[in-house]
């Protein structure tokens, strides 16, 4: 594993987990079969593979989860999550056109460029959240 900046980090389930880890999720992969889940606790992770199936519920507490990791660097839907937590600015630079995305908090502003929005967006998250780098198999 190597560790790389996120501006250089590529689209894909690396960068996605360092979201969603970022959201308060714990996530649990096996990337040796290309499967990789987000669960509220290591219990709901056990119920979520022993059912098959995905979980969420509201039983007396906090709701357990444990589902797909959702493809926040690829998949504008699920991108749009971090847009609206944040409010969020991105599209595409009228100059350029290269896709961005940034946020402004006081007087501190995050703005990423990127090849797709969905990837700026996941890249101006991190930063927000104080993320600089990423582990990334070699």
């Amino acid at each position: 594993m190597k560790r790389v900046p996120i501006s250089e980090c590529p689209a894909g389930p690396w960068l996605d987990a360092a979201v969603a880890q970022a959201r308060g999720s714990l996530v649990f992969s096996q990337p040796d079969f290309g499967r990789w889940f987000v669960a509220s606790s290591i219990d709901a992770f056990h119920m979520g593979m022993r059912s098959g199936e995905f979980i969420e519920t509201d039983s007396s507490g906090p709701m357990d989860f444990c589902y797909k990791l959702p493809r926040y660097s690829i998949d504008i839907a699920a991108a749009w999550e971090l847009v609206e937590e944040l409010k969020m600015r991105c599209g595409y630079d009228p100059e350029g056109g290269d896709p961005f995305a940034f946020v402004s908090e006081g007087t501190h502003t995050w703005m990423s460029f990127a090849e797709t929005v969905p990837l700026a967006v996941a890249r101006a998250y991190l930063w927000v959240k104080g993320v600089t780098e990423v582990e990334i198999p070699e």
